[in-house]
């Protein structure tokens, strides 16, 4: 390829580094994972390697297809394996890479400390050492072998592990001198952030399901459990906020708050994974500059005064804690806010308007005994096609307004409605849906209000709901 201006040779750089890239990715797999069965178990290599073989792979056949065009063709093969090929396998190495970062420097860097530390061991810890020592001797023996490989060339492992990561990093950077070559270029570094910024985002969804899982497995509930892991009542997911909150209760006992997208949460400040009394729902916190104020519906006003946090300056850390709490908030209420939809626009095309009135339920089915509540139902409300496709979705939830008012396209149409109980601090369950034909009310009800009957849920062990239909035509 002719070089010519500034983007042509922002061109060749990155093909050479390209191919740097591939090389040093094959000299992984040659010298080391090629071996590792040898010296690791199955779970120390999927730890340390995960996927490096499909970043080999896709970058391999990158580097062909650019090598074997011209350069008008080089910026859509590019955005094509950005936005098609390279966005998983990416996302899954680099969400994966910090543990095997974290094995080599314990394994390697961390070991002997953990072999002097059992010096002056009984006769149990010296096994534990020996243990240890032989590990050590496994894993030396495996780095041993790989560096001696020639394409080393005095590389460490963990350089080399960090290929991709600096990688994905470099693309955008590579591209920005080509963007003088054609507007294609443009495309190709756009194509570029957007696959870093993807993976970042898989990787810091990655880190905080960690972190969640990490706090979930540490706390202690005492007669009330919020599963971390999964989504909120909006079907939203669960990051923790602002973790380590140092405050103080109203009678000054020390209390570790946790401030989470829908819940604020306490933990006793002596004993930190001790979790003290309920969640703080989101909707339900006030914050005056120095206190943290639930005012629940049971239980009274609770109170929470920040107090020094030793890891961070106080008054930043008021600032967090502030603009996550609104942050949530905001969240929250948009997340109300989409509860009521239309997902089809039916104008036009309509039959009539059907009102659906949910009055009430009866002997619900039961939610396991570790809830320990009742059941709060609500219902959604849904207009669905011939096809089965919902066109018309409304929420009624068990306080003000239980009427919904729906625009119906044809008697072959139905109405579907589904009770769900409405949970403060998990995903909404599912507890029966009834199934009504629009047909069978046009000859009946057109412009007359309906009866209420109690009709029998489907999909559940037992269960009723009191509801009325009734049809107007357009």
């Amino acid at each position: 390829m002719p070089v010519g201006g500034l983007g042509e040779c922002a061109v060749k750089e990155l093909l050479d580094t390209e191919r740097t890239f591939v090389n040093r990715l094959s000299v992984v797999y040659e010298a080391y994972k090629l071996h590792a069965d040898e010296f690791l178990s199955e779970q120390e290599r999927k730890l340390l390697f995960g996927n490096i073989e499909d970043i080999l792979n896709v970058n391999s056949n990158l580097l062909q297809a650019l090598e074997s065009c011209d350069l008008g063709k080089m910026p859509f093969i590019l955005e094509d394996y950005m936005r098609n090929h390279m966005v998983q396998p990416y996302s899954q190495y680099c969400c994966h890479h910090k543990r095997a970062n974290e094995w080599l420097r314990v394994n390697i860097m961390d070991a002997p400390n953990c072999s002097n530390n059992l010096e002056a061991a009984n006769t149990k810890g010296k096994k534990q050492k020996n243990t240890i020592n032989q590990g050590k001797q496994r894993i030396s023996d495996f780095i041993a072998k790989g560096m001696s490989h020639p394409g080393c060339q005095g590389l460490d492992l963990a350089s080399f592990l960090l290929e991709p990561v600096q990688r994905v990093a470099r693309y955008p950077l590579l591209l920005r001198n080509t963007i003088d070559i054609s507007e294609a270029w443009v495309d190709a570094l756009k194509a570029s952030q957007w696959l870093l910024d993807t993976v970042n985002t898989a990787v810091a969804e990655f880190e905080c399901e960690e972190r969640l899982l990490e706090l979930d497995c540490l706390l202690v509930w005492e007669d009330f459990k919020v599963n971390l892991i999964e989504k909120t009542r909006l079907g939203m997911k669960r990051s923790l906020l602002v973790p380590d909150i140092y405050c103080l209760d109203q009678v000054g006992n020390p209390v570790i708050a946790h401030l989470f997208t829908d819940f604020l949460l306490s933990t006793d400040g002596n004993q930190n994974d001790r979790v003290i009394g309920h969640p703080w729902p989101i909707e339900q916190i006030d914050f005056d500059g120095s206190c943290l104020s639930y005012y629940g519906t049971t239980g009274g006003n609770n109170r929470l005064i920040i107090t020094h946090n030793p890891d961070d300056d106080n008054e930043m850390i008021k600032v967090r804690v502030r603009e996550a709490l609104d942050t949530a908030q905001s969240m929250f209420y948009a997340g109300l806010d989409q509860t009521d939809t239309v997902d089809r626009d039916v104008s036009g095309q309509v039959a009539g308007v059907v009102s659906v009135v949910w009055s009430g339920y009866d002997n619900l089915y039961t939610l396991p005994s570790k809830y320990n509540r009742t059941p709060v139902p609500f219902v959604f409300v849904k207009c669905v096609d011939r096809e089965g496709l919902a066109y018309q979705k409304v929420k009624l939830p068990h306080t003000s307004s239980r009427k919904a008012d729906l625009l119906v396209e044809g008697p072959e149409d139905q109405i579907i409605i589904e009770v769900y109980d409405d949970r403060p601090f998990g995903e909404p369950i599912f507890m029966g849906r009834h199934t009504q034909s629009i047909g069978d009310y046009l000859d009946y009800f057109d412009g007359v209000e309906g009866e209420i009957a109690e009709v029998k849920l489907e999909g559940v062990p037992r269960g009723t709901i009191k509801v009325s239909f009734s049809f107007k035509s357009l």
